[in-house]
């Protein structure tokens, strides 16, 4: 297993954690969970430029951008929802 799957392993069970913790995160510490979708943005593009740097055959700007644009996604919408408990709290 190499240090990017360690990574990405890590990034998944991070995410299923928030998935099952979201309500009490989002009152807690909601620039918890937005630190980690910019961490797993900023990962998403550092691989790219490292696959397209090395040459690894496959390699499209589709699967950052996509990435990217369901990380914004998550990212707004946590915003979102953290503001809307803080104010019902």
């Amino acid at each position: 297993m190499t240090w990017v799957s360690v990574v990405g392993l890590g990034f998944a069970l991070t995410s299923i954690y928030f998935g099952v913790r979201l309500k009490q995160l989002l009152v807690a510490s909601p620039s918890l969970i937005t630190g980690v979708l910019i961490a797993a943005g900023a990962f998403l593009v550092i691989m790219f430029f490292v696959d397209a740097g090395l040459g690894v055959s496959g390699t499209t700007p589709l699967q950052p951008i996509v990435g990217l644009l369901f990380t914004w996604y998550l990212w707004r919408n946590v915003k979102r929802l953290a503001a809307e408990m803080h104010q019902t709290h």
